[in-house]
């Protein structure tokens, strides 16, 4: 008796098992898949990107898992994406394509407190950190800046009809006040 190795959910997104990746790039979000993923997801290379939903949302590029390291209905995640996604080895999550547009802007909430004054630097200095990488709204993202390390969810992106944007040196950045109650 043969069986699927698909897991489709449908056929725009799948569920797939998280395995390590051994392809790391600090310049790049990156997650691997199958070449017969990347072909039911109708990917290309050089412009898709997946969303990954774990726990949270992350954005990567779409790269093929080398033969060697293949595992039937597994993605390929290193380290800090899986810290992105928030999900370990061995969870499952559901990946589907977006093609992302060059992002215009980004608006961020600070998971924790900013010191007044810092936020304006901030903001100035983060697209070059993620230049030419995926965000999705629901993402969250580290940055480290004098030494402190900021945490941020990504609560809107522009264009707003955008799956996912680009970070651009273009793309501009705005932090979220905090509500005072």
């Amino acid at each position: 008796m043969q069986f699927s190795s698909k897991l489709t959910l449908s056929e725009k997104n799948m569920s797939r098992k998280v395995v390590e990746s051994y392809g790391r790039s600090k310049e790049r979000k990156m997650a691997f898949i199958e070449d017969s993923d990347f072909n039911l997801l109708g990917l290309n290379q050089q412009q898709d990107c997946l969303l990954i939903t774990g726990k949270r949302k992350a954005s990567a590029w779409a790269l093929l898992m080398r033969q060697s390291s293949s595992t039937q209905n597994g993605i390929g995640l290193d380290a800090f994406m899986r810290n992105v996604a928030d999900v370990s080895i061995g969870d499952t999550v559901v990946i589907e394509k977006v093609t992302p547009l060059a992002g215009e802007k980004v608006i961020l909430k600070p998971v924790e407190e900013i010191i007044p004054g810092i936020s304006t630097r901030v903001t100035e200095y983060i697209p070059f950190g993620i230049k030419d990488n995926p965000l999705v709204i629901g993402e969250r993202i580290w940055y480290a800046f004098d030494s402190t390390t900021f945490v941020f969810d990504v609560v809107d992106i522009q264009p707003q009809n955008a799956g996912a944007i680009i970070v651009t040196k273009d793309t501009k950045f705005a932090i979220e006040q905090p509500s005072r109650s």
